[in-house]
C-alpha cells in the first residue's frame, strides 16, 4: 500500500473509556492483517475451529492487547501472536480527537481445506461511534491543504516527505496526515465520510511513503505481495517527462464486483512511494481512474 523534523504528539489512551465498535466498521480502518500459518499439530490432528479475540486498539492504530475469548488450545498461540502485530488506521472523532477502540475478531481454521480466514465476531454492543473518521495522529508533518478543502482556490497538491505531486483536476484532499494523503473525486456530505474509499462514481487515491519497518522498496513490495497473495502483479514503466522512465510494480485487485484497488510502487528520487487507487470494480470509469493514478506518478517530483 513519511519525515521532516517532527513534533511528536503522544495521545493519551484510556482503555476504560474505549468504545467497542462492530467488526465491519473496524475493518474499514484495517491496514495490515496477516493470517497465521496452520499449526502443524492441529493439522495432523485435523483440528478445526475459530479462535476469538477482543482487540484493544490504541489511538495510533496498534493492537495493544488481544484478549482471548475462546478457541482450541492447539490453535490459540499462533493466532494470538499474529493479531498482536495487526495494524489499523487510527480512529478519530469528528472533532479531531484520536481515541482507542475495542473490537472483536475471529480467525477460523478449516482442517478439511487446511485454510485460515478472518471471520466476524459480533460485538457486545452494536452501537457505533458517531463521527469516527480514519485519520492518523502523532507526528506533525507539512501538509499541502486542509483536508476536504481547496483554500483560496489553490490547485490540489499532495506533499509527502521526499515527494510532491499534483492531484487530478477537480479532486480534493480527503485526508492528510503522517500515514498517508488521500485525494478523492467527491466531497463530504450525507452518508459520505472520510472513511469512504469508493462507491458508485467515487474513487480515492492514497499516497504514502515507505514505513520505517522496511529497509528497501523491494522489502515493502514483498510484504504487500504476502498481504495480498491473490493480487495480479504487473511491471510497467511510466513516462516521467524529459525522457525519464519510471519503473513501477503494480498490484491489481482480482475483484469483479464491489470494492477494488490498484497499488503502484515506485521510487521518487531516493523515496519509495505507494499510490493506492480505490474504486468499484464495476465502475465504468475504472480505466480513467487508473490513468489518473499513473499521471500522478509521472508528475511526482522528489524533494529534500
Amino acid at each position: 500500500m513519511q519525515f521532516i523534523v517532527a513534533l511528536v504528539i503522544c495521545p493519551v489512551v484510556v482503555l476504560a473509556q474505549s468504545a467497542e465498535i462492530p467488526f465491519a466498521e473496524a475493518q474499514q480502518n484495517a491496514v495490515s492483517q496477516p493470517m497465521p500459518a496452520y499449526p502443524a499439530l492441529a493439522k495432523e490432528a485435523k483440528v478445526s475451529g475459530t479462535v476469538q479475540f477482543k482487540l484493544a486498539i490504541d489511538a495510533q492504530g496498534w493492537v495493544g492487547n488481544a484478549e482471548l475469548i475462546s478457541g482450541h488450545p492447539l490453535l490459540i498461540p499462533g493466532a494470538q501472536h499474529v493479531v498482536k502485530n495487526w495494524r489499523y488506521r487510527p480512529f478519530v472523532l469528528s472533532d479531531g480527537t484520536p481515541r482507542a477502540i475495542i473490537t472483536r475478531v475471529g480467525i477460523k481454521f478449516d482442517a478439511a481445506n487446511v485454510a485460515v480466514a478472518l471471520v466476524e465476531v459480533p460485538s457486545s454492543q452494536q452501537g457505533d461511534i458517531n463521527g469516527i473518521e480514519a485519520r492518523t495522529s502523532g507526528t506533525a508533518e507539512p501538509h499541502g491543504q486542509q483536508a476536504g478543502t481547496l483554500p483560496d482556490d489553490r490547485p490540489c497538491r499532495v506533499l509527502r516527505k521526499g515527494v510532491t505531486m499534483p492531484c487530478p483536476d477537480g479532486w480534493i484532499v480527503l485526508i492528510e496526515n503522517d500515514y498517508e494523503a488521500v485525494v478523492a473525486n467527491f466531497r463530504l456530505g450525507p452518508g459520505v465520510t472520510k472513511n469512504t474509499r469508493s462507491g458508485q462514481g467515487k474513487a480515492t487515491i492514497a499516497v504514502s511513503t515507505m514505513p520505517k519497518l522496511y529497509q528497501t522498496l523491494a522489502d515493502w513490495i514483498y510484504a504487500a505481495h504476502k498481504n495480498a497473495p491473490d493480487a495480479v502483479e504487473k511491471k510497467a514503466e511510466i513516462n516521467g517527462g524529459a525522457g525519464v522512465r519510471i519503473p513501477v510494480v503494480w498490484f491489481a485487485s482480482p475483484a469483479l464486483s464491489g470494492p477494488a484497488y490498484s497499488s503502484y510502487f515506485f521510487q521518487a528520487g531516493r523515496t519509495p512511494v505507494l499510490i493506492e487507487l480505490m474504486y468499484r470494480a464495476d465502475d465504468p470509469k475504472r480505466d480513467e481512474y487508473q490513468s489518473l493514478a499513473k499521471s500522478m506518478i509521472g508528475a511526482a517530483v522528489p524533494t529534500i
